[in-house]
């Protein structure tokens, strides 16, 4: 999860450096809406995949 969250940090400071670098105009804030919804997207699969495997885990221990 550590990793996904520092993998999510640096893609959303990626995203917002190439946004500020633009000038303003309603296509770029189209564009920043789109690059937040992918990142909070990414984020909760992320956030999914890191606790799947705690879960399958968890089952697992149940049963043994």
């Amino acid at each position: 999860m550590e990793i996904a969250n520092r993998k999510s940090s640096v893609l959303r400071y990626q995203i917002s450096s190439n946004i500020s670098t633009q000038p303003s105009n309603p296509t770029n804030a189209i564009n920043a809406m789109n690059a937040t919804n992918s990142i909070n997207a990414m984020n909760a699969t992320n956030s999914i995949n890191a606790i799947n495997p705690i879960n399958a885990m968890n089952a697992i221990n149940a049963i043994n």
